[in-house]
This record gives C-alpha cells, structure tokens and sequence, in this order.
C-alpha cells in the first residue's frame, strides 16, 4: 500500500491503493502531491471534478499535511508517476 508499489508496478492500468501525505497542489485544483510516510517517493493524485473542492490543496489548504488512503489506477500525469481515474480518498489521520 505504500507509494513505491505505483513505482514497482510498471503497468499503466493496474489498479492500486496507496497511503500517504498531502504535500502540496499540483496543477492548481486539478492534483495533488502525496508522499510516502517512509521515503522519499512522491506521487500526483489527478483529482475527478467532484473530488477538488474537498481534496484539492488550492481550494482546500488544510488537505496538507493530512494522511489520505487513494484507490486509484496507476498511470502518468504531466509525465510524473501518478494515481488517477481516483475512486475513493479518505482521510485516515492527521499529521503534526
């Protein structure tokens, strides 16, 4: 579940859940950055429409730092590693 899985996994298409931290925005409204809690391996998350005004750190800035479980399927996103076609996000905690 952690980040390196959408790393291992070289196949865009394959479905995957991962956990990790909000670091920043990414693209405006449209992504976000999540980091591994163990690494230092970084992921976007392409957030659907209706995901951005609650997940989306330009709209909603206290999305950083929070820790988010993303199911999502793997693929590249402005040429970076990324989860996208997202499912389901939720919060699992908060991070000091």
């Amino acid at each position: 579940r952690g980040l390196g899985d959408v790393y291992k996994r070289q196949s865009q298409g394959t479905p995957l859940t991962v956990i990790g931290e909000v670091i920043s925005g990414v693209n405006d409204p449209y992504a976000l950055e999540l980091g591994d809690l163990n690494s230092s391996t970084t992921v976007y998350v392409k957030l659907e429409s209706d995901q951005r005004a609650e997940y989306s750190p330009a709209n909603n800035p206290a999305m950083i730092g929070q820790t988010l479980e993303v199911d999502g399927v793997r693929d590249l996103y402005m040429s970076y590693p990324s989860l996208e076609s997202v499912s389901s996000l939720t919060v699992i905690s908060n991070c000091p």
